[in-house]
């Protein structure tokens, strides 16, 4: 009984009871019924747009100023490689698409120009009272300064600020995210597109999963210089943590399995003690490549041209920015991404839909890329600062 409870509660698992029901009852919703429901998927979308710059700024500032912790240099060099790390795989998603991989995903993607299009029901619009932007730029402004010259009032005002928004995010948005995307689902079966974007998306799956998993067998080959047994042993140790990711879709649920194994695979380097909590919510591996492939496929989806490589660029630096705003909840990533496709690269509100729902789909994957590629991530800095190659001891499995 606990676990059935648990299951309904389980975000994945409403989702795919939502696409279930539309895909196979669809035509039997009255017109009427579609209509609020869009209505009201708007209605939350444009609160959660109005709130997103505090949410920005609470979570980026927060995110800077607990760094302060450790030496300002040891702090400089995980921010450096952090962004380094995210922007080389960031770039690599790019070379996906260069490589000709996508081009069968960019072209089965195409959605037809629907001949009936659903109205919402009520439509209402919120004053926008500061660009997201601005929220970021000042949010690592003042996240930067509070670390470097701490103020304690200031501080316990930005905790008590984050606790609110921590409160918003999963005691209000998370419960009624399958209602936020029901509407855009309703809209899209309604309008004749939802069953071929199901099924022309599986390669896209599989082209992130391929890519994911090379990307990542890299970095650990890379961490023990490609010696065979190394490298076969630190993939056993860091097992475990993908199998908590994909299951919990919790980077930060996973970090105690995540520390476990980058100390067997470091051989007990204490490092990796503050290099794993630091990182476990901004290097985000499975993010990084995940997303911008699914972005260029929704983009070509609704007739977008695609990104060139400077269009690209821009992405990379707002993604970049982005992931030191994210939230330990479901689907953060996207969410914070949504209002910059929307603003600078052309989204309209079907697509954030669309791309919200898959990436939500997708979420156990990329998940259990993150807590991997976190792991990646610590070994290849300890060597980087001891200067000498991971020797990993067997832990999980022998």
């Amino acid at each position: 009984m606990h676990y059935l409870k648990k299951l309904r509660t389980n975000i994945l698992f409403q989702l795919l009871i939502i696409f279930g029901l539309v895909l196979l009852f669809g035509d039997c919703f009255p017109l009427q019924f579609k209509k609020g429901a869009y209505a009201l998927s708007l209605s939350i979308k444009e609160l959660l747009v109005f709130s997103l710059p505090l949410i920005i700024f609470s979570y980026l500032t927060a995110c800077l100023f607990s760094l302060k912790t450790g030496a300002l240099k040891f702090i400089m060099f995980i921010l450096i490689g952090v962004v380094l790390s995210n922007a080389v795989s960031i770039l690599s998603a790019y070379g996906v698409k260069m490589a000709g991989l996508l081009n069968f995903s960019l072209q089965k993607a195409a959605i037809v120009t629907p001949t009936v299009v659903l109205k919402p029901l009520w439509q209402f619009g919120l004053p926008l009272w500061i660009k997201n932007d601005w929220a970021l730029f000042v949010g690592l402004g003042v996240g930067a300064f509070l670390a470097v010259f701490p103020h304690p009032k200031i501080e316990n005002g930005l905790k008590k600020l984050k606790g609110k928004v921590d409160y918003f995010l999963n005691k209000i948005f998370i419960p009624i995210l399958p209602i936020f995307i029901l509407g855009f689902i309703l809209k899209l079966s309604h309008e004749g597109q939802l069953q071929p974007i199901l099924k022309n998306y599986a390669h896209m799956f599989g082209i992130i999963l391929t890519a994911l998993t090379l990307y990542i067998l890299v970095m650990y080959g890379l961490a023990v210089r490609f010696k065979a047994s190394a490298w076969r042993q630190c993939l056993r140790n860091v097992f475990p943590s993908a199998v908590a990711g994909f299951s919990t879709m919790s980077s930060a649920a996973t970090m105690p399995v995540t520390l476990y194994a980058a100390e067997k695979n470091t051989h007990g380097n204490k490092m990796v003690e503050a290099i794993i909590p630091a990182t476990v919510n901004i290097h985000l591996l499975g993010d990084s490549i995940g997303v911008p492939i699914m972005v260029m496929v929704v983009m070509a989806a609704f007739g977008h041209p695609p990104m060139d490589f400077s269009t690209y660029l821009l992405f990379t630096g707002y993604f970049l920015m982005t992931k030191f705003a994210i939230a330990a909840i479901p689907g953060a990533t996207i969410i914070l991404m949504v209002p910059v496709l929307e603003a600078h690269f052309g989204f309209t509100a079907e697509m954030s839909a669309l791309i919200t729902s898959i990436y939500i789909l997708f979420d156990p994957v990329i998940t259990a890329a993150n807590v991997t590629g976190n792991g990646a991530f610590a070994i290849l800095f300890t060597n980087l600062l001891s200067k000498k190659p991971a020797r990993p001891q067997q832990a999980f499995i022998d």
